[in-house]
């Protein structure tokens, strides 16, 4: 596995169920991505958006605040990110934090250090 969707709703996507561009569209808390080298991985959170470019690799998942709203109708690459109360956030990124799918990571990528991991 080298990434998984975590969703407000407590479902998940990752590149087992099916490509990045199938993943539902909007909800997205965070994602865990595995680095090219298979042992390091990083949670993506606390933006709006999530993408994996055209042009990229499968691991080459970044995030970014704001793209403008009109492509959201156009663009399946692009995930969007949802606001939550704080402990609802909290909850979510503790699951991806502590995914037994993935390894366990001293420097995850977050913009938030409440979670040890």
């Amino acid at each position: 596995m080298d990434w998984r969707v975590y969703y407000a709703d407590g479902s998940t996507w990752d590149d087992q169920v099916g490509p990045w561009e199938d993943a539902p569209v909007d909800g997205v808390v965070c994602v865990n991505v595995l680095t090219k080298d298979g042992f390091v991985r990083y949670t993506l959170n606390g933006l709006n958006f999530y993408y994996l470019p055209e042009d990229a690799e499968g691991t080459d998942i970044t995030h970014t605040n704001d793209i403008g709203p009109q492509l959201r109708k156009r663009c399946r690459w692009l995930k969007h990110g949802v606001g939550l109360s704080r402990e609802k956030w909290q909850d979510v990124l503790e699951r991806a934090t502590h995914d037994p799918d993935f390894p366990h990571s001293r420097h995850p990528m977050r913009r938030s250090t409440d979670c040890e991991g």
